[in-house]
């Protein structure tokens, strides 16, 4: 009986993951047991396909792509009201995307199907999940990052390959920032963290599950994965490109918490909506999904991972 479950994005890594199938799912054999392949067609199917096979009863999944492919796998472990489907199925990572944030969370920074060591370490542990319930009532979840601002600007034109530079990776998210930045205004939005509401306008807004998001920017360097709380963290409207150009290497160091224009909170549960424009979109685990109003909370340790830590 096939007990493991490849679902790979075909595009993930410029089309590389052909490459990389047969000593991948040769790899998942030794490790699981019997494994089936699966490609994914279109957005969303990678959820689909990854419910199908737990109802199949397949006790490994393994998710081959970026942080929106791995994004998509995970959030086929949930029902469409957040909950949890199963307690007898893992998920396995596998970065090969542009960005690989998620990865750096989970003790895979750096790896390649080329690396095989990280995985003599892996072990099961359980994660949270982030859900967002959107204006219409669905529901999403987030294995990383949600966030509103410049990342959504940013996120699309690397998403929609509109920088043809020939760069990957942290300076392919680094020129996208610089480069949306000159057309960028800040939104204002309202907002309640747990009982306490604000009013602002803001460059950025990020709910954290994980550490780093934007191609390697670590972006709320003190959140856990498995410690039930959101770290939000909110910029103040940048006005000139010196403060962007001096916050920048500071982003990626991990050291932006010391600036006056970022703020900084742990929550339980935040409520986000736009004030202006009227249409302010948000993004998960690097794709734009959705438009505010948006409540988010977390699943405490809902999802079992197999990973090196």
């Amino acid at each position: 009986m096939h007990v493991a479950m490849i679902i790979a994005n075909p595009a993930a890594g410029g089309g590389r993951v052909w490459q990389w199938i047969g000593p991948i799912r040769a790899w998942a054999e030794n490790k699981f047991g019997l494994c089936t392949l699966k490609m994914t067609q279109s957005r969303g199917h990678g959820r689909l396909l990854a419910q199908k096979a737990i109802e199949d009863g397949y006790r490994w999944i393994i998710a081959l792509g970026g942080d929106g492919t791995l994004s998509e796998v995970a959030w086929g472990f949930f029902n469409d009201e957040g909950r949890p489907i199963t307690t007898q199925a893992y998920f396995v990572p596998l970065p090969m995307g542009t960005g690989n944030d998620f990865a750096k969370s989970v003790g895979l920074q750096g790896w390649t199907p080329a690396k095989g060591s990280p995985w003599s370490d892996a072990r099961v542990k359980s994660i949270d999940i982030g859900r967002v319930i959107l204006g219409d009532g669905s529901v999403r979840t987030f294995i990383n990052m949600a966030s509103l601002g410049l990342s959504t600007v940013v996120n699309s034109a690397v998403e929609k390959k509109l920088l043809r530079t020939g760069l990957a990776g942290t300076w392919m998210y680094l020129l996208a920032t610089l480069r949306a930045w000159r057309h960028f205004d800040s939104p204002r939005i309202r907002f309640t963290i747990d009982d306490k509401s604000h009013e602002q306008s803001v460059t950025l807004m990020v709910l954290a599950n994980g550490r780093v998001f934007g191609g390697g920017m670590r972006i709320a360097p003190h959140a856990t994965i498995d410690d039930g709380w959101i770290d939000v963290l909110f910029v103040d409207p940048l006005t000139r490109v010196v403060e962007l150009l001096r916050d920048l290497p500071a982003l990626y160091r991990g050291t932006h918490l010391k600036s006056p224009l970022v703020h900084t909170v742990r929550a339980r549960v935040v409520r986000i909506e736009a004030v202006e424009p009227a249409q302010i979109a948000i993004e998960l685990d690097g794709e734009v999904c959705g438009m505010l109003p948006i409540q988010v909370d977390l699943l405490p340790q809902a999802l079992r991972v197999f990973a090196p830590f």
